[in-house]
């Protein structure tokens, strides 16, 4: 039976890579995905020998990227990585090593190129979320993905945030200032970047009708505030993409 549990590089470092990699298999692991691109974030570790509460830098690597594959976005070394790269020196025989690559979830490239990020109706960005319908993030992607596999260790690439992130994503100290339920975040995370937009055109929609949608459907909401349980707002959800043929072709066309 396989079983893969999720780690990450820090905890090796911290503890050793023999004596995790001992741990791990005794927990009945027969393969390990460890982070090999991550972003930032506050970790509560109860059972670690130090550094009970860890930041990981933002938006780094866990090995040596290979800079001359990438384009526009370029990939940042984590500081750890020549004090232990994982990737390129993972010396277990009998635990399988796989890439855990987080693609567009990326604050540090957001901030860098505000250009290439996911964008509301009001197009305001979103620093936390590289837009997939922009070329150059998916070259980024696909860089990325590539750099991993050559690695001979590497078993398989596991895929985190491959598409758009919802408007909610415990980004740092999130405010809304109302309550929210799950239709508004759902049309707070569509995504009007250009980039988008453009590929909704190639499909035919009216994209700029359908935006002008999302933004009347939010100030009614942001005017009124009343705020529908759960299970009510995801029924309105439904009805929204039962009965509008453009929001139809717009999910459509971020699914191809």
């Amino acid at each position: 039976m396989e079983k893969t549990l999720f780690a990450y590089a820090w905890d090796f470092q911290e503890e050793g890579p023999e004596s995790t990699q001992a741990r791990l298999e005794s927990l009945g692991a027969t393969s390990v995905a460890v982070a090999a691109s991550y972003h930032a974030g506050k970790f509560l570790r109860p059972r670690a020998s130090r550094s009970k509460v860890y930041f990981p830098e933002d938006g780094t690597v866990y090995f040596e990227p290979e800079l001359a594959r990438y384009g526009t976005l370029q990939p940042l070394q984590n500081s750890q990585v020549p004090q232990l790269n994982l990737f390129q020196n993972w010396n277990s025989t009998t635990l399988r090593l796989e890439a855990w690559t987080v693609l567009f979830h990326n604050s540090r490239l957001g901030q860098a190129f505000p250009e290439l990020c996911a964008r509301n109706a009001w197009g305001d960005p979103y620093c936390y979320s590289l837009c997939p319908a922009h070329p150059e993030v998916q070259e980024y992607a696909l860089h990325l993905c590539q750099d991993l596999a050559r690695h001979e260790a590497v078993s398989c690439v596991t895929l985190e945030t491959p598409g758009w992130l919802p408007f909610a994503h415990g980004y740092h100290h999130e405010f809304a200032l109302t309550s929210m339920d799950p239709r508004t975040e759902f049309l707070l995370g569509l995504c009007f970047s250009e980039a988008s937009r453009a590929e909704a055109r190639r499909d035919g929609i009216d994209v700029d009708a359908l935006q002008r949608w999302v933004q009347q459907e939010l100030e009614r909401f942001f005017r009124n505030p009343i705020v529908p349980d759960s299970a009510l707002a995801q029924h309105w959800l439904l009805a929204d993409v039962l009965t509008h043929p453009e929001l139809q072709a717009f999910l459509k066309m971020r699914c191809r």
